[in-house]
């Protein structure tokens, strides 16, 4: 991948934790030396599109269990609004503390990458570095 590319990286890092949104936003930046993440804590679903738009973020890492709403409700919306206004996400990131089999299902079926907590700091690395999102499933 080139790396005019990977410096267009606009990710949004969203955790209720602010130690996890410090360490997962470091790592990110280390990876792509520069400053274009943004991080947030609690917020509406409807806030965070929103976000993503104006800031034309294009790679989100997201908590399943935020306050106020369920991350891959999010990723739902994301992928939808890929389908419905070509809107390409280079990075689409589920990380949860509580994994199961269903939600692993749903996010292969998304194309999105699943990761469980605890989260080592290498695994999230590679994570991010992924080339392009997960082939979604028919």
């Amino acid at each position: 991948m080139s790396t005019q590319i990977e410096e267009s990286r606009r990710f949004l890092v969203l955790d209720d934790d602010p130690t996890i949104l410090g360490l997962y936003a470091e790592v990110i930046q280390s990876v792509y030396h520069c400053d274009q993440v943004l991080v947030r804590g609690q917020h509406d679903i409807e806030d965070v599109i929103k976000l993503i738009l104006v800031k034309r973020i294009n790679a989100v890492l997201t908590d399943n269990n935020m306050s106020g709403f369920l991350g891959i409700d999010l990723l739902h919306k994301l992928v939808k609004l890929e389908r419905d206004f070509d809107y390409h996400f280079q990075v689409l990131i589920l990380n949860t503390g509580m994994p199961s089999l269903e939600l692993q299902t749903t996010c292969a079926a998304l194309g999105v990458q699943f990761l469980s907590k605890p989260l080592s700091l290498p695994m999230l690395s590679q994570s991010v570095k992924a080339p392009s999102r997960l082939m979604r499933a028919c």
